[in-house]
C-alpha cells in the first residue's frame, strides 16, 4: 500500500553491534517499535521503542544465532521484517 511504502521508504537495515543489533530510524522513529522472534515465531523480546536519537537497540542475550527482527509502525500497523544472523 502507499502508506506502507511511505512509512518505510527511508528505513535502513539493522546493523550488528557487540551486544546485538541496532536500527537507526532518525526522525522517522515516532510510532515505531521492534520485536525479535526466533524462526518458529516465538517472541524473544518485548516491543522496544526508539530512544531520543531515533535508534532502537536490541540485545541478543542468549538467543539463537538466527533471529527475525520485526519493525512495526504502530499507527498504521504496517511492518517490515529482517532475518538476522549473529
Amino acid at each position: 500500500s502507499g502508506v506502507e511504502e511511505e512509512t518505510f521508504v527511508n528505513t535502513k537495515n539493522p546493523v550488528m553491534t557487540s551486544e546485538g543489533w541496532m536500527i537507526d530510524l532518525g526522525s522517522d522513529s515516532e510510532g515505531m517499535t521492534m520485536v525479535a522472534y526466533d524462526l518458529t515465531g516465538r517472541q524473544l523480546s518485548s516491543a522496544i521503542a526508539a530512544n531520543g536519537g531515533g535508534q532502537i537497540f536490541i540485545e541478543n542475550n542468549q538467543w539463537p544465532s538466527v533471529v527475525l527482527l520485526r519493525l512495526v509502525h504502530e499507527p498504521t500497523n504496517t511492518m517490515r521484517t529482517w532475518k538476522m544472523v549473529r
